[in-house]
């Protein structure tokens, strides 16, 4: 299934770019404390995102690709190891030119269970995980200014 959620936020798009780091990525973790990160190396290529959810289950995601063009820049994670129902993970990550000092970051994401009923059942918490990333981004790019 597939999943894609546009936020609009301030900054030039390579700057905007730049800070998809450490700072960024635990803006974004949900609340409550359930995910908790256990390594980032970064967003090149090689680089591993290590995550832990209750009931020990366990998710690597690994930089499979990052390159930019005049108009946008983008890497993708791939699962390595991911946590039930998932099957198989591929998230881009895009941010590219909304005009003067803006940006349009797109959450492009397509995953499976294996299970078409399964992947039906597990979307709207997918999105609504991701919908949640909206606010945080435009908090972080604001406070960039």
């Amino acid at each position: 299934m597939e999943i894609k959620i546009e936020t609009i936020v301030d900054g030039e798009f390579k700057e905007v770019f730049k800070q998809f780091e450490l700072d960024l990525f635990t803006v974004l973790l949900p609340p409550l404390g359930l995910i908790k990160l256990k390594r980032f190396d970064g967003s090149k290529p090689g680089d591993e995102v290590h995550l832990s959810f209750p009931l020990a289950q366990q998710w690597i995601s690994v930089i499979t690709e990052t390159d930019s063009s005049d108009q946008k820049c983008w890497f993708i994670d791939e699962g390595k190891i991911l946590p039930w129902p998932l099957k198989d993970w591929k998230h881009r990550h895009i941010v590219e030119s909304a005009g003067s000092d803006r940006s349009k970051i797109i959450d492009h994401i397509n995953f499976s269970t294996g299970n078409k009923l399964m992947d039906l059942l597990f979307y709207p918490l997918l999105y609504l995980s991701f919908l949640m990333r909206k606010p945080a981004y435009m908090k972080f790019f604001a406070s960039k200014e």
